[in-house]
């Protein structure tokens, strides 16, 4: 499942991307779903509806989200699950800037293919309709095409989102407003 992360204004210098509040209330609601008919039976649930309502607890419990506080002047990165959730922060000194970085699955890094497919990616990013910029026509049926937003610091890369190529637009917007409210460079390729 493809998730979408959400961009949102917390506060005049914090911008937040994160898990969208309508996947937790989703969850919420098939857990408290999943429990209510595990126990209208009258008898007690059995080890695979245990099993299903864990599974949505722990994706009811999932946190994914990136903060981008120019008051602190830090990125941060909190993931896991919401109870034991680890951080990662770096200081907005230690970043150069943001890259849309095209990417197909099933292509060879390197390759005259995967060149065409990332030049394909990122025009179909950009919304291009003419016939060169279209999102299935790539050198093979089996392959899907991702645009991904990377933060590029010094010594390492963090990957903040990746979406397929065809939701390319609301990434590429979501990359123009986090480098304009960070004041650093996007770039792409």
């Amino acid at each position: 499942m493809e998730l979408p992360l959400v961009l949102a204004l917390r506060s005049p210098a914090r911008l937040s991307l994160g898990i969208p509040l309508w996947y937790r209330l989703s969850m919420g609601l098939l857990e408290a779903l999943l429990v209510a008919s595990m126990y209208s039976g009258g008898s007690s649930p059995g080890p695979l509806g245990w099993f299903f309502s864990a599974i949505v607890l722990l994706a009811l419990l999932y946190e994914e989200k990136w903060s981008f506080d120019t008051d602190t002047l830090s990125i941060s990165h909190r993931f896991g699950l919401i109870i034991v959730a680890k951080t990662f922060s770096v200081p907005l000194a230690e970043v150069t800037g943001f890259r849309l970085v095209p990417w197909t699955r099933g292509t060879l890094p390197g390759s005259a293919e995967e060149r065409a497919d990332a030049a394909n990616t990122l025009a179909v990013s950009r919304g291009a309709q003419d016939g060169q910029a279209n999102p299935r026509v790539l050198s093979g049926i089996h392959k899907k095409p991702f645009l991904a937003l990377v933060c590029e610091t010094e010594g390492q890369t963090l990957l903040v989102n990746m979406v397929s190529a065809r939701k390319g637009e609301r990434l590429r917007a979501q990359a123009e407003r986090l480098a304009r409210h960070c004041g650093k460079p996007l770039a792409e390729g």
